[in-house]
């Protein structure tokens, strides 16, 4: 994981840090979770339900959320800074087309008075 990390190949997804980038992930069982990007499911945490939708010869989903361009970029960005402890603004510019400063800026403005401080 270190030697990912400081080749800057670490990625993360809800079971951890991993070395598989942009890999799906399909869970199947109570309470598991499938990442299909861009959307996420999770499967029912009660196993009377689960089995009830299997019965029905339904899917057992709990939840779904399929995410926007807002929610990839963001979720970009905070893998980035948990992964590789350094973001390359002209990385993300490059890759989603935005100005980086201008998207952010209301973020980079809060994040100000802690860069003032120090804390």
């Amino acid at each position: 994981m270190c030697v990912a990390q400081n080749n800057r190949t670490l990625h993360r997804n809800f079971q951890g840090y991993t070395t598989k980038a942009g890999a799906d992930l399909l869970g199947l069982g109570v309470s598991s979770i499938s990442g299909n990007r861009p959307d996420l499911c999770a499967e029912s945490t009660a196993l009377k339900d689960y089995g009830a939708a299997i019965e029905r010869q339904e899917l057992p989903t709990m939840r779904g959320i399929m995410l926007n361009d807002d929610d990839v970029l963001r979720r970009a960005v905070i893998s980035r800074l948990l992964c590789h402890c350094v973001l390359h603004k002209a990385e993300v510019e490059a890759e989603f087309g935005i100005r980086f400063d201008e998207y952010f800026a209301g973020e980079l403005e809060k994040l100000e008075a802690f860069r003032a401080t120090g804390s």
